[in-house]
């Protein structure tokens, strides 16, 4: 909110979300910023209680450069999927978002597939997460959230989402 203290409101965001959507470009990674601040609080958040992060390559950039980033499972959209003809038909290579932002179908597509892979990521985690147990006769059964991803927002983005819906 306009007037409160920006690092404040984004440690405040941090420890309200459920899963973390890294937009990763060159911006993303020379940030010392979101190197201490951001990227280090979500992977010990990872370890600690299993949070999800979610890297999307938003611009080309060797991601192998850096370790943290590195270690992560990518969404992996590959040129070939997107491209059938001409000089990408054949390429497997993790394709950026930026590759694809000018063409509304494409982008489309890769949004979708973004939602979907975030999608199955939370499904698989709470199915290894234990049921607590309930003890009484006929408990409400609880709404799962279904998680949307909102448009990358510019190069140094980390988008939050909160998806607890009560």
């Amino acid at each position: 909110l306009m007037g409160q203290g920006w690092h404040e409101s984004i440690q405040t965001a941090i420890a309200d979300c459920d899963f973390a959507i890294l937009l990763v470009s060159r911006n993303f990674v020379s940030s010392g910023y979101i190197k201490e601040n951001e990227l280090r609080i979500f992977l010990e958040e990872q370890e600690k209680r299993g949070f999800l992060v979610f890297p999307v390559l938003l611009l080309p950039y060797d991601i192998g450069r850096i370790a943290e980033l590195s270690s992560l499972q990518f969404f992996k959209p590959l040129y070939r999927d997107y491209f059938h003809s001409g000089k990408y038909a054949d390429n497997t290579e993790l394709m950026p978002f930026s590759e694809v932002w000018d063409d509304d179908g494409k982008a489309d597509k890769y949004c979708i597939n973004l939602v979907k892979s975030i999608e199955k990521a939370m499904q698989a985690q709470r199915m290894r997460q234990p049921t607590p147990k309930v003890e009484q006769a006929n408990p409400k059964p609880t709404p799962t959230p279904t998680p949307t991803a909102p448009p990358p927002t510019g190069p140094y983005a980390t988008v939050l989402v909160d998806a607890d819906m009560d």
